[in-house]
């Protein structure tokens, strides 16, 4: 797997399909809950216990999208850094065209 641009990865994200950019990635075998807090912690643990996650965006370490095998995305509006908001906008773009 090569190196995906972030314009590339809205394509990927609405394509559900495994990339790695610089710091933005996504995955069908979920690893770890980096720096998730609030609502969206709870929420992405919840999935993540019952087996319902298909599909995870991650910035750096920390996932901030997630499609389940329910067949939702969740998009939790978590603010954190500025380049994790440009990953939260690739990934809005990216469901936007699913």
């Amino acid at each position: 797997m090569g190196y995906t641009s972030r314009h590339d990865a809205i394509g990927k994200v609405a394509q559900r399909a495994e990339f790695r950019g610089n710091s933005i990635w996504a995955t069908r075998s979920p690893s770890g809950t980096g720096q998730i807090y609030g609502r969206a912690a709870e929420l992405y643990l919840a999935d993540a216990t019952a087996g319902e996650l298909a599909y995870v965006v991650y910035s750096y370490a920390t996932p901030i999208a997630w499609y389940t095998k329910r067949g939702a995305w969740v998009v939790p509006e978590e603010k954190y850094s500025h380049t994790t908001s440009r990953h939260q906008s690739v990934v809005r773009q990216g469901v936007a065209r699913a």
